[in-house]
């Protein structure tokens, strides 16, 4: 949402640049109007249920004639309907979004409690101003495993570390990189 607004206000901003906050209002409001080609449907009919009533809409539209109940139940059905399909596009595009990030993210070798890892720690303190220091300490023994991602370790001293590891962060003693 941040990249298209960044875009409607380079298109429509002065050139001073000055007003920006002026049209803000608009361009969101725009936005929100606006059918989206990832769902099919509007933010504002995701968050309200309902198509929004612009102003000449307003203007055009007749009131005097209220819905009937089994009108009003088939509108809701609709809606159910819609915010369904939406929370299914979502989800899929979800799916593929985690899918495409983790493409290159397999695991070659699998980290096992009692293992031994090298941990990939980032620098802090006095070893920012050393480039060649190494950043892989170790060897650790993995104590627990923490869901599918996290690990704690344990030194040679039997000291168990402050944080959790992340399996990005290790790399089994053998070499290979889960």
């Amino acid at each position: 949402m941040n990249h298209t607004i960044n875009e409607m206000l380079a298109k429509a901003v002065a050139d001073n640049q000055h007003n920006w906050d002026e049209l803000l209002p608009a361009l969101v409001w725009s936005h929100n109007t606006s059918k989206h080609s990832a769902t099919g449907y509007s933010p504002f009919e995701l968050n309200h249920g309902h198509t929004p009533v612009l102003p000449l809409d307003a203007k055009l539209q007749d009131d005097s004639v209220p819905l009937r109940a089994s009108e009003w139940v088939c509108t809701l059905c609709e809606q159910g309907k819609m915010l369904q399909h939406a929370n299914l596009v979502n989800q899929k595009a979800a799916a593929a979004q985690a899918a495409q990030y983790n493409k290159d993210r397999k695991c070659t070798a699998q980290i096992k409690v009692g293992g031994l890892v090298h941990w990939c720690r980032p620098r802090v303190g006095a070893e920012l101003n050393h480039k060649l220091v190494s950043i892989w300490c170790g060897p650790f023994t993995v104590t627990e495993k923490l869901g599918d991602v996290n690990h704690w370790l344990m030194d040679k001293h039997g000291v168990i570390a402050d944080t959790p590891a992340h399996a990005g962060d290790l790399m089994v003693v053998n070499g290979e990189r889960p």
